[in-house]
């Protein structure tokens, strides 16, 4: 046997990790699933506290509505990026034109 051989026979893979073995036979199973009650629980505990946080409104620059959780994102959509761009181009003609 080969190096290789043997350092290939001691790695697990990921599937082998959520195996379990039960009467003799191996079923898989994710952390979630042998967990679901308790991370249910967690989340609704964890939205109660954070309920006035996470359902709190921002009004944008350029008209939208979004979640201060979510402004990150929002600034990368193509409306916000459009609008910046629009007034961008609206400064940049104001200051071209002059009134001699």
């Amino acid at each position: 046997m080969t190096d290789y051989e043997n350092i290939s026979e001691n790695i697990t893979t990921d599937e082998e990790i959520n195996n379990e073995v039960i009467n003799n036979e191996v079923i898989n199973v994710s952390y979630y699933q042998s967990h679901k009650t308790e991370i249910s629980l967690q989340k609704k505990e964890y939205y109660k506290k954070n309920k006035e946080r996470l359902l709190n409104k921002v009004v944008c620059k350029c008209g939208s509505i979004t979640s201060a959780n979510g402004i990150l994102r929002h600034n990368k959509t193509l409306k916000h990026i459009k609008y910046i761009e629009g007034l961008q181009q609206n400064k940049i003609c104001k200051n071209e034109i002059s009134f001699d």
